[in-house]
């Protein structure tokens, strides 16, 4: 049997474009959860179709929504407020190897997790990816 090729998740970096096309990183990021295309459908179904089978066709893509969890900083909440109060930003997740997710974001909310006694406090940026997102493989 082939040994697998998988690769773990430590060392992916989170980043947004802070200046003209300069990457900042978020810092102590927990977790990523990239783009994911999808494509609407319409129902183009007719009386015609075979066997009374509906027929579909392709329609609009959507690059969904990013989030990103991360340990709470102070100075990072206060990033992440600011990034939200701003609108469309220009974003990165760069896997382990370097393979790349670049997008365009709006981020739309920014929130704290339960504070809790016994446990860190942490925090998570959502952002909704507004057109094409591109992954480049290295």
């Amino acid at each position: 049997m082939a040994a697998s090729a998988a690769v773990n998740g430590f060392g992916a970096v989170f980043a947004y474009i802070s200046s003209g096309s300069t990457y900042t990183d978020l810092a102590e990021v927990l977790s990523v959860t990239p783009p994911s295309i999808s494509v609407e459908t319409i129902d183009a179904t007719h009386m015609g179709s075979d066997d009374g089978f509906r027929e579909y066709i392709a329609s609009l893509k959507d690059g969904g929504e990013v989030t990103v969890n991360l340990n709470y900083v102070e100075a990072s909440a206060t990033l992440l407020q600011t990034l939200v109060l701003a609108g469309v930003e220009t974003f990165k997740v760069t896997f382990p190897g370097s393979s790349t997710f670049v997008f365009n974001g709006i981020p739309t909310a920014f929130a704290f997790d339960d504070v809790v006694i016994d446990d860190k406090i942490a925090m998570s940026l959502t952002i909704k990816v507004t057109g094409k997102p591109v992954y480049t493989a290295v």
